[in-house]
């Protein structure tokens, strides 16, 4: 009797345990009404987290199919080769924002750790008379600071005209990276560089704030209707310093002193504007 019991409640147990799954799984399928909802919290956004391995790259080249701007004749054109960036890796928040000038695809960086990057061979023309290679090594984006780009409609006047448009906000906090321009470099296996004339500095922030530098196409800058690229340097206040200014020949260069600015404020109605010819 004791055994018949075992078997019937075991019997029992497997028809109504998945009943009871049945039965919650539905009741959390159930429509919620309004009152519910109320009290319903969501969150929009995605966070990437992006590794990089390393990249290199053959040739970028642009050519001026106008001429080289001298006698028009031959085309003039830049050719960047032999490039390289080095592993890297960046967090990324993904948003989309509204505010008082535009709606955007609001992107916030964060734990960047950048490589280096070296284009080893510049030529300007003839892709053979290379005149040198630049190199921006050692970042360092202070954790301190904060790294934003907004991409979308910029709407200056409230509604009268809006622009696609790229927007960045850098607080650089006591970010810095070494910028070094070399004249017949030589390289090594692994791209590093061993020796040739060259000149370079530590690009140090401090406190260095850009609030709105903004680029978009504007056709209103000449009353032509010609369209430029313009960039609005917006709202730029602190202090950058080139340390350890440097010059000479592989081991015989030598450090010539620093330079630099502080106290900066550069206000929003300062722009650059590129159009074509």
């Amino acid at each position: 009797m004791f055994r018949l019991m075992q078997l019937i409640e075991g019997e029992l147990m497997k028809t109504i345990f998945p009943l009871m799954l049945f039965s919650s799984v539905t009741l959390a399928l159930e429509t919620l009404d309004d009152e519910a909802l109320g009290y319903v919290d969501g969150q929009s956004g995605i966070t990437i987290e992006a590794i990089q391995g390393g990249i290199t790259i053959d040739e970028i080249r642009y050519t001026d199919g106008d001429g080289n701007g001298t006698t028009h004749l031959n085309p003039g054109s830049i050719v960047l080769s032999d490039i390289s960036i080095g592993e890297s890796s960046v967090k990324t928040e993904i948003d989309v924002i509204n505010t008082t000038d535009g709606s955007y695809l609001n992107l916030r960086f964060s734990d960047i750790q950048e490589g280096d990057i070296w284009v080893r061979n510049i030529a300007l023309g003839d892709e053979n008379t290379t005149f040198g290679a630049v190199g921006i090594t050692n970042f360092f984006f202070d954790p301190t600071g904060s790294y934003t780009v907004r991409i979308g409609s910029y709407d200056p006047g409230g509604g009268a005209d809006s622009y696609p448009a790229i927007i960045y906000n850098f607080d650089m906090a006591s970010s810095s990276f070494d910028f070094t321009f070399v004249e017949e470099g030589e390289f090594a296996a692994d791209g590093s560089l061993v020796d040739g004339l060259q000149f370079g500095y530590t690009n140090q922030f401090r406190d260095f704030v850009a609030n709105d530098t903004r680029i978009y196409l504007d056709d209103n800058i000449d009353g032509t209707d010609k369209p430029w690229a313009k960039l609005s340097l917006g709202d730029i206040q602190g202090s950058v310093e080139l340390r350890n200014l440097t010059l000479g020949s592989g081991a015989n260069a030598r450090v010539m002193g620093s330079a630099g600015f502080s106290g900066a404020q550069i206000q929003d109605s300062s722009f650059i504007a590129i159009t074509a010819h």
